[in-house]
């Protein structure tokens, strides 16, 4: 075994003491998680919901609670409604040619529903 010279070991030792000071200087924090508020949920949840049953979204305008798009020849309107009692409501109207799709809102409805977990 081969000994250490005097200045091996000082070399040795200012960069064990380096690294030492280098990894006590970073600090992790654990991660915090910012509550996603029931609007919010709501919101993302009729977007989402919007774009699976095939509505195209031409515009969404959260500070008013309007969607706006179309699915073909139907044009699509959903409101997500902050009533008095604090409770949000979401409300889909469907516009278009009579017969073209005639069950656009149900699964509308569905898909919404699935995205908040019920």
């Amino acid at each position: 075994m081969q000994r250490l010279s005097a200045g091996d070991c000082f070399v040795f030792v200012i960069g064990v003491t380096a690294l030492t000071l280098m990894l006590s200087a970073c600090v992790v924090y654990e991660p915090y998680y910012y509550p996603q508020s029931q609007y919010d949920r709501v919101w993302e949840s009729a977007i989402r919901a919007a774009e699976e049953v095939g509505i195209v979204v031409s515009a969404a305008d959260r500070d008013k609670g309007t969607i706006t798009g179309s699915k073909g020849p139907v044009d699509v309107t959903i409101a997500v409604l902050t009533q008095a009692d604090g409770r949000i409501r979401v409300h889909m109207s469907a516009r278009g040619p009579e017969g073209a799709e005639p069950y656009l809102t149900e699964r509308f409805n569905q898909a919404y529903q699935r995205y908040m977990g019920r």
